[in-house]
């Protein structure tokens, strides 16, 4: 996928989207969008700026993440860069996450009515809060997600996909 003139089709947003989620989810190492919503401090959709200062947010605290498994107490500090912008490592990983490089992201991801991007959607929360999950539902497989367990410590903890998501999905992954 590349941004160009035309809008992206409404499967490419939920595609991308999906992707975004669990993208995060893995640099955090959370079991589902909402944790990962949470643990991000989302609580409402963000402008196209606002959504870089979340990337880079997930690029600092999965770096602080992977510091802390290695065994370095110090950590990462708070910020990385100058600027609130991802850095090539995290933007290439991302990129290959997500089929979309970090400038034309939000192009692809859903938008509120006021044309900020859905963070709420994206990371399944309501109001700034985890939606409750039905367990019963939701199957064991990510149904064809096996690129996305690259960016997870154990495949196991990507977000369970319920039958109904699977068409949304595509077969494109």
């Amino acid at each position: 996928m590349t941004a160009g003139k035309d809008a992206p089709a409404s499967h490419e947003l939920g595609h991308v989207a999906q992707r975004l989620a669990s993208f995060a989810a893995g640099c955090l190492g959370t079991s589902s969008p909402a944790k990962t919503g949470s643990r991000l401090g989302v609580m409402g959709n963000v402008s196209e700026a606002e959504l870089r200062e979340i990337l880079h947010h997930i690029e600092v605290l999965s770096k602080q993440r992977a510091a802390g498994q290695a065994g370095q107490s110090s950590g990462y500090p708070e910020s990385t860069s100058e600027t609130d912008r991802p850095g090539s490592s995290f933007q290439q990983a991302l990129k290959e996450a997500c089929g979309v490089d970090a400038e034309h992201l939000h192009l692809y991801l859903p938008r509120d009515a006021g044309g900020k991007v859905d963070l709420l959607q994206i990371f399944r929360m309501e109001n700034g809060k985890a939606t409750a999950e039905a367990p019963a539902k939701y199957v064991d497989s990510c149904g064809g997600c096996d690129a996305l367990a690259d960016y997870v410590d154990h495949p196991s903890d990507l977000p369970k996909v319920t039958p109904d998501e699977f068409p949304k999905l595509g077969l494109e992954v």
